[in-house]
């Protein structure tokens, strides 16, 4: 009763035994959220029972703390449970500091990072000791890529180290489309919040419509612009 008006999950085991005392369900009611957040793991403990179960008499009880919990958020595990239209899942924010490298390199470096997998990347101007001028190089990558990532940092720059910081991100769904117009098909990346789709047209496609058609960029732009609002509305 005391687990049921908590609202807490069961599991039925075909035994006549006592499983879980009035204490431990009164606790259990107390401290506990019955949910499954995104978590991150932080420590495992482990207690055996005396009694001869069917099964292994073992208590398991997993710290975790929520992805993105900084003590703020709704219910304390981030700033995306409590919405149900928001996701949220994990990458891992890469960092260097460069103040020794030819400038010309970075755009080529950003190009390779993209085309590796990289989520984005962008170039940040720092004053590093003794007041010399430097680039943060920083990208934005999904936990598996992390490590191809920062080799190839190491690889095209002339960093000696890169700095890794697991973080939650807070995304809106999204989804790519494709519009036709008068310059050909153009892909579009339309996003949800609040309920309605919004679009904006891929920047890529739109230029090289413009210069294979000869035609303004603007225009192309506008006109793509337009037809994805209506392909999402």
């Amino acid at each position: 009763q005391i687990l049921a008006a908590a609202g807490a999950p069961f599991v039925s085991r075909e035994t006549d035994r006592e499983l879980v005392t009035p204490t431990g369900a009164a606790l259990v009611a107390e401290l506990c959220q019955f949910a499954q957040p995104p978590l991150r793991l932080r420590a495992v403990g482990m207690g055996f029972g005396q009694r001869h179960l069917p099964w292994p008499n073992l208590c398991r009880v997993l710290l975790c703390e929520g992805v993105g919990d900084q003590g703020a958020g709704v219910g304390g595990w981030g700033l995306g449970v409590g919405d149900s239209e928001l996701e949220e899942d994990e990458v891992v924010l890469l960092e260097t500091n460069i103040d020794d490298m030819n400038p010309q390199i970075y755009g080529y470096l950003v190009d390779q990072l993209l085309g590796a997998g990289a989520l984005d990347a962008w170039l940040t101007p720092i004053a590093m000791k003794k007041g010399r001028p430097g680039t943060l190089v920083s990208v934005l990558a999904p936990p598996p890529a992390a490590a191809r990532l920062a080799r190839l940092l190491l690889r095209e720059t002339s960093t000696l180290g890169v700095r890794q910081r697991p973080m939650a991100r807070i995304k809106a769904p999204r989804r790519l489309i494709t519009v036709a117009t008068s310059a050909g098909p153009i892909r579009a990346k339309a996003r949800l919040l609040d309920g309605a789709w919004t679009a904006q047209p891929e920047y890529d496609d739109c230029r090289a419509a413009a210069e294979r058609t000869g035609r303004p960029l603007h225009e192309i732009l506008a006109e793509a612009a337009a037809a994805a609002r209506v392909a999402v509305s």
